[in-house]
């Protein structure tokens, strides 16, 4: 079995060690052919992982305002619950005659 060896080219495509060392009656077409088909299966790959990276910071974001929103009526929710008990209280206690 023949070891291949890889290198990136300036233009950044995947090359075989054949062309890079100016040998390229040597270079097996089928071999750029195979070569070529996984950089472009690389580059697919790569641009479905960027969309997919996108699409989660999205959904981040719309969680993170969320969890704002909630924080936020939670607040108002437990500071209306607070003066209801702190009015219950001070009605309690002059009903039965304790000041504060």
């Amino acid at each position: 079995m023949k070891k291949r060896v890889l290198f990136f080219s300036t233009r950044g495509k995947l090359t075989p060690e054949s062309l890079m060392a100016g040998d390229a009656e040597n270079a097996d077409s089928d071999e750029i052919g195979d070569l070529d088909q996984k950089m472009s299966d690389l580059e697919e790959e790569h641009s479905n992982i960027i969309g997919e990276h996108k699409d989660y910071m999205i959904r981040i974001k719309k969680l993170r305002a969320s969890v704002g929103e909630l924080s936020a009526d939670l607040k108002i929710q437990i500071d209306s619950d607070v003066a209801d008990l702190e009015g219950d209280f001070e009605a309690a206690s002059r009903s039965a005659g304790i000041g504060r």
